[in-house]
Order: C-alpha cells, then sequence, then structure tokens
C-alpha cells in the first residue's frame, strides 16, 4: 500500500563482489538503484524503501549479483500496491461527553484526504448501529437518551476497507427535572430560626444539582443527588 514500507533482501552465491538492488516504482523516471559490495561464497543484502505510488501500480523489485569475472545474475519481483485504508477520522462534535437539550443535533467530523485519491465515505453508527452513510457530514435526530457515536470512513473500492473508529458518548435531555417540596407546608410558621426543607427530584436521566432559592437568590447548592430520593436543604 502506498506509505508502507518495503524491504527487499537477496542473497547471492558463486563468490558475488557486486549486488544491486532496483526498484522500478513508475518506468525510467522513478527508478531507484542501490549498489553493495559482498565478499564470501555467499552474501545477503537488503534494501528498506518507501512505496510512493497509489493503489494497482505496480513495483518491479529486481536484485542482481556479479562476480569478478563479469558473470551476473538476476531476480525480480513483481509487487501490485494495493488499496490503502482512510486514515481515521475526528469527531468535532458533539463534543465527548456532551449534554444537550435540543434532539437536532449537528454530527461533525474532519479526516485527511484518501491516500490513494478516492471518495471517502462517512458512516455514522448510533449505539453500535449504522444510523446513516454519507459524503457530508449529517444531522441526528433523536429522543431523549444517552447515545455512543462512532464514526468510520471507506473509500469505494471493493472489498471496503474501513478506517479506525472514532468514538464519542453524549446525551440528549429536553424534559426538565420534577421536584416536590415535601415540607414545610406553604405558609408555615417557624420561630425556632432552624429550618429544614425537604424534597424530593426526579428525571428520567442523571440530575446535575439542585438549589435551594429565597428571595430569587441561591442560598445553596446539593451536587450530590440520588434520582426519586427524599433530601434536605437546612436553614439556620
Amino acid at each position: 500500500r502506498i506509505n508502507d514500507l518495503l524491504n527487499i533482501s537477496c542473497q547471492a552465491f558463486d563468490s558475488a563482489t557486486i549486488g544491486n538492488i532496483t526498484f522500478n516504482l513508475t518506468g525510467n523516471a522513478d527508478l531507484y538503484n542501490f549498489s553493495f559490495t559482498l565478499t564470501g561464497t555467499s552474501a545477503n543484502f537488503s534494501q528498506n524503501i518507501t512505496a510512493n505510488v497509489t493503489r494497482n501500480n505496480v513495483i518491479n523489485a529486481t536484485c542482481w549479483a556479479s562476480d569478478s569475472a563479469g558473470n551476473t545474475a538476476q531476480n525480480s519481483t513483481l509487487i501490485t500496491v494495493a488499496n490503502r485504508a482512510p486514515d481515521a477520522p475526528t469527531i468535532l462534535s458533539p463534543a465527548s461527553d456532551l449534554k444537550a437539550n435540543v434532539q437536532l443535533l449537528d454530527l461533525n467530523v474532519t479526516f485527511a484526504s484518501d491516500p490513494d485519491g478516492d471518495v471517502i465515505n462517512i458512516s455514522y453508527y448510533i449505539n453500535g448501529r449504522l444510523n446513516q452513510t454519507s459524503l457530508t457530514n449529517i444531522t441526528f435526530n433523536a429522543s431523549d437518551g444517552v447515545y455512543i457515536l462512532n464514526v468510520s470512513l471507506h473509500d469505494n473500492v471493493a472489498p471496503l476497507t474501513y478506517s479506525a473508529n472514532a468514538s464519542i458518548n453524549f446525551t440528549i435531555d429536553t424534559i426538565a427535572p420534577v421536584i416536590a417540596l415535601i415540607s414545610p407546608a406553604n405558609n408555615t410558621v417557624n420561630t425556632e430560626g432552624n429550618i429544614s426543607f425537604s424534597y424530593n427530584v426526579t428525571d428520567a436521566l442523571s440530575i446535575a444539582n439542585c438549589s435551594l432559592i429565597i428571595n430569587k437568590n441561591i442560598n445553596q447548592t446539593n451536587t450530590s443527588i440520588t434520582n426519586g430520593t427524599r433530601q434536605n436543604f437546612t436553614l439556620s
């Protein structure tokens, strides 16, 4: 695949003194030649090179060996460049662990262009199930709940090769919690100066906090709320 590192290893016999490895990537204009000095009755030599051509191109890698008498032998290998999967996308929005109070939510991703120059398709998975595949960013319309978004990319070359996933979670909650003041009763007169406000709050999802508000000002806030359980604020 493009950008992969190729290693060609050769073995020469019969006291070869010179070895060569050539890579023909795209014709004479892209011909690479590497020379080696060899010793002994047999010798190993190798060379790395990065494939810089796109899918379906054919790389001709050839090993040459010559002895001191000028005798030459060669062996060639043809390597067809395979399709490369797109790089993993980055999810721009929603932000990870977003708490949203709207049901229409933009799903925006960004990604590098395809290494082979192919068109990239974006697959959006919600809670492990394919929601849709598109060439562009989309809008997600959903009911209240907690969601896991996974996004992967693929080109149109069969068999399809997918990128690594990008994943975030988010919550849609459009319904306000329901809170009930259990005690004291309305218009209660207190002469002791210590008042306990007992309340119960429920919500389909988690509750971030509850506040005691007196004369339009927040007096105190509880951030450790148990859903559906009686709790208290104490005012002294």
